[in-house]
């Protein structure tokens, strides 16, 4: 291309190609390693460009808050291998030799050697010699004819090869050369590398008629740790059992061993485990740990090698390989192991090879990318088919959006998938299936609507909404817009039953199918900054009023809404974090807000700097910092905060080492709920690395209170108020759980925190049945929370507290705003434990969806008509429940950032006797309790509030 330009810019002579690429030729594979690998590590690790270019060709985000420590290391390893393998000369004479040919047969005239980059004087000039050496042997090379590459398979029978060693992908390569019968010599065909996959071991059995084996094993625990005979009848390959003088262990992340079928992480042991790695003792550590149960200074012939690979035991104790850790993907909520869906796609007859991997991660539009070879490149597979196949076969949120057609996938140097080289997905590779554009007008009012919200390009009519990414908060959204784009009344249970453009079109436009809107359609609340009137009082929302008066001492004044959590934070600077926190404090009105005696809230305009009081513990023995650690736990985890004064948190830390400390942080819900937290403690940790510069906030929490107490008071108010008042009489009183001691005869309110995690498969096999019935995962939750509720109350019927999370409105800063988002609702449950759990769960995802509906009216307004109708004692709600399915940054729990780990967590309210929330873990589906005051009577879940007199 260059010579061609050259050419054609009408320059004399010929143009002469210079190449620039860093050089070390040693002696050996060990003189190499150990002169220039560390060096021309820390050199990419000071070249930000680079690194950022593999990140995003590899479809990693490494500003994203999960981009860990540990993956920033493993990236710089990989970007090393890749760039020393395939664009330096650092190597020895042998191993550069087929590159500098390549380069040459490229046009390149001149490659100029970068011997400057760390390398030690002396070792760089000592390997000029062997650099002279790789000159003169290309410079012979070139002279000679041009060699014709020879075919393995030739090479196996004109030298009798008995035994073959190769990854799967040279594997696959010989069934394309001409003399495949060559294989039928071999007595052992070794596979190790990749994953090995079924098909390619049916195409091999064909042609080798002697043993196929699977070898599995990482370089530190000297290359091969299992084995197994493949069966090619099976139909399935697994990594087999562990070989002699080698142990294996399948561990969750807490260390404690997974149960059989169950994902966890391989471990390895034993005598084939090496030493760490040379000059790296903190990548050593990490990797190299110690048995659980043992000292954490076990001896290096005693150690573990951790090796990121996620892995399950049969019953009959071999091993399936799953996929890499640092493939494990997180796509609209879920956690995603990618070799789960290669294992689905591989198995269809259609596919020959396929990799998956995340398009857009970290974005709304993040999304499974799916790269298959066709078994027959002459009659490819359409998209839509393929997505009707695993659909089948894989819950949906498993299933890829794009499907992307290649010859062939591109392989590294060595032999493995090049996953950084696989092309982004386009218009002309991809599609979600088949594309039918919308015609008629409702259709495309709808497609536009469904495009905006969801953030995807184009929306067709027979697209699902539910499998473009759509979910409980997203439809209401959706629902609210095509209200007042089309000017109808639509239920929001109808795009339940109508998931399509097409039929919602339908449902619209159809008799019946909606009513006519009021002449004045709701429109969103107008969030404009009022700077102005920016620290004028302004009134509490309902739900923080709720809070405050539940903090007022006639109910429990021992309780207020309170969040505190516990991160332990490595290599910190404290008066660093100080400044950062003071940032924020500048940042976000609400960390400003003071609450006066007569209910109103206020922004302060000025605040003093915030001191982070810090305890220094490295001097005392553990006993002595785990009594100190748990003296500032009692006394911040549940303190109340003087709602009047400013600050409405508190922040301390615990220095426990020479630079790890415990950061013990506390805020009152007044202020910020569970997602607002998320956000604070991660823009915390991205101002303190320099990532964030906190620039104050245009839009204010009260510019946001305002708007919503104008959309609330609009005239879409008085039909939801009807709504909710013909409901008052029959709806039923909270589930009447038994109580171990009379709630008067407590003296201290404390919470505590009890969770209980579903296994990732189960869950995964229970949303894939609920979605086949069409009930969402956070219905699915609520009636299993509703079905256990019931058998303890000894009644079918009774009501709820439901928390949403909704930030209704449009404006530029709105997601990062920090504020009580908080909304309720009163769920009535009718037949919790009653009939086949399939219909009750249908039965309150209507009674649901129907509530959303009239969203206008709060649970707090609800609660206090009870209250006058029937009394305060029947009228309070006080068990809680809260679905984080599909919502991100909605809870309590914040994620731990780069160098920090979530210690201890715990919430409290004085409006709960029992608060469940279903958040998504790593492992499936979680659910914590949030109980108040203890109850002692066996087999009691829950626990007594001070207000309800329930438990």
């Amino acid at each position: 291309m260059y010579r061609e330009a050259w050419r054609r810019a009408g320059h004399p002579g010929e143009p002469h190609v210079t190449l620039m690429l860093h050089t070390f030729i040693g002696g050996d594979a060990q003189d190499v390693r150990t002169h220039a690998w560390q060096p021309f590590r820390d050199y990419l690790r000071s070249s930000v460009g680079l690194i950022e270019n593999l990140a995003r060709a590899m479809g990693v985000d490494i500003t994203a808050d999960d981009f860990t420590e540990d993956d920033q290391e493993a990236l710089l390893d990989h970007a090393c291998a890749r760039y020393l393998a395939d664009s330096s000369l650092i190597g020895t004479v042998e191993d550069r030799l087929p590159l500098v040919r390549r380069l040459t047969e490229a046009g390149v005239d001149e490659i100029a050697c970068l011997l400057d980059f760390g390398v030690d004087v002396e070792a760089a000039l000592g390997a000029l010699s062997g650099l002279a050496d790789l000159r003169s042997r290309a410079a012979t090379a070139a002279v000679g004819a041009p060699r014709e590459a020879t075919a393995l398979t030739e090479l196996i029978r004109t030298h009798g090869v008995s035994h073959l060693q190769c990854t799967p992908s040279h594997a696959r390569a010989l069934l394309e050369e001409a003399d495949t019968a060559a294989l039928g010599g071999l007595r052992q065909l070794l596979l190790g590398g990749e994953p090995l996959d079924a098909e390619l071991v049916h195409g091999l059995a064909k042609h080798v008629r002697g043993t196929i084996r699977n070898m599995y094993g990482p370089t530190e625990t000297t290359v091969w740790s299992t084995t197994d005979l493949v069966d090619p009848a099976a139909g399935t390959v697994t990594i087999g059992r562990p070989v002699a003088g080698t142990t294996v262990r399948v561990l969750d992340p807490h260390g404690r061993r997974v149960p059989v079928g169950v994902p966890g992480e391989l471990y390895i042991g034993g005598a084939g485990v090496t030493a760490g790695y040379l000059d790296r003792p903190e990548l050593t550590a990490g990797r190299f740990v110690a048995p659980p149960g043992a000292p954490d200074q076990a001896a290096p012939g005693e150690r573990l090698y951790r090796t990121g690979d996620i892995v399950r035991v049969r019953r009959d104790g071999r091993i399936d390989y799953l996929s890499r850790n640092d493939h494990q993907l997180k796509i609209r909520g879920f956690r995603v192991e990618a070799g789960e869906v290669e294992a689905a796609l591989a198995a269809l007859p259609a596919v020959r090879q396929c990799v998956v991997t995340g398009h857009g991660l970290g974005t709304a539009a993040a999304a499974l990318a799916a790269y298959l070879v066709p078994a027959s490149p002459e009659e490819p597979p359409a998209p839509a088919e393929l997505r009707a196949e695993l659909a089948r076969r894989l819950p949906p949120f498993l299933v890829p959006s794009h499907f992307v057609l290649l010859d062939a996938l591109p392989l590294t140097s060595n032999g493995k998938v090049d996953r950084g080289a696989l092309p982004a997905p386009g218009p002309g590779r991809s599609a979600t299936g088949e594309f039918t554009a919308p015609t008629t007008p409702a259709e495309e009012l709808i497609a536009a609507v469904w495009r905006d919200a969801l953030r995807v390009d184009r929306v067709g009519v027979h697209d699902d909404f539910f499998e473009l990414g759509g979910h409980s908060l997203l439809a209401t959204q959706v629902v609210a817009g095509i209200r007042r784009a089309l000017g109808v009344r639509l239920p929001l249970r109808t795009l339940f039953e109508a998931p399509t453009v097409a039929a919602l079109a339908r449902a619209v436009e159809g008799p019946g199918g909606a009513e006519a809107e009021p002449a004045e359609p709701a429109t969103p609340a107008l969030l404009t900054p009022d700077r102005e009137h920016r620290h004028d009082p302004f009134p509490l929302t309902d739900v923080q009023r709720a809070y405050w008066i539940g903090r007022s001492g006639s109910v429990g004044g021992d309780v207020s809404c309170h969040l505190y959590v516990e991160l332990d934070v490595d290599d910190v600077d404290l008066p660093r974090l100080e400044r950062s926190w003071h940032a924020l404090v500048r940042r976000h009105d609400a960390l400003r807000i003071v609450v006066d005696e007569d209910g109103a809230q206020r922004i302060l305009a000025e605040v003093p700097d915030y001191r982070i009081e810090v305890e220094d513990l490295r001097a005392l023995d553990d006993a002595g910092r785990d009594s100190r650690l748990e003296a500032t736990r009692r006394a911040m985890s549940h303190q109340v905060l003087p709602s009047e004064t400013w600050p409405l948190f508190d922040v301390r830390a615990s220095r426990t080492g020479d630079t790890e400390a415990r950061l013990h942080f506390g805020i009152d819900t007044l202020i910020a709920d569970g997602g607002s937290v998320q956000i604070l403690l991660r823009e915390l940790l991205a101002v303190y690395r320099g990532e964030l510069r906190p620039s104050p906030l245009e839009l204010s929490f009260r510019d946001y209170v305002m708007a919503e107490r104008q959309r609330r008071g609009g005239p879409e108010r008085e039909r939801d108020l009807a709504y909710w008042r013909d409901r008052l009489d029959t709806l039923p009183p909270a589930p009447p759980l038994p109580l171990a001691r009379r709630p008067e005869e407590l003296t201290e309110t404390r919470f505590r925190r009890r969770e209980a995690h579903l296994p990732a498969d189960l869950w995964s096999r229970l949303k894939e049945r609920a979605a086949a019935a069409r009930i969402t995962p956070s219905a699915l939750a609520l009636s299993a929370y509703a079905t256990v509720l019931g058998t303890w109350a000894g009644t079918d019927r009774f009501t709820l507290n439901l928390t949403l999370f909704n930030r209704a409105g449009d404006h530029p800063d709105l997601p990062d705003l920090v504020g009580d988002f908080t909304a309720l609702t009163m769920l009535e449950v009718d037949g919790a434990a009653s009939g086949a759990f399939e219909e009750r769960a249908r039965r309150i995802q209507n009674r649901l969806w129907e509530d959303l509906d009239h969203q206008l009216v709060s649970g707090v307004w609800v609660a206090g008509e009870l209250a006058r109708r029937r009394g305060v004692a029947d009228a309070v709600m006080p068990v809680v429940f809260t679905s984080e399915l599909g919502a991100a940054d909605a809870g309590g729990t914040p994620p731990a950032g780069l160098g920090a780990r979530v210690a201890y967590t715990i919430t409290q309210t004085p409006r709960s006797g029992s608060t469940t929330r279903s958040p998504r873990t790593a492992a499936g589906c979680g659910s914590p309790g949030t109980p108040s005051r203890r109850c002692s009577r066996p087999g009691c879940s829950t626990t007594c509030s001070p207000r309800t007199r329930r438990c």
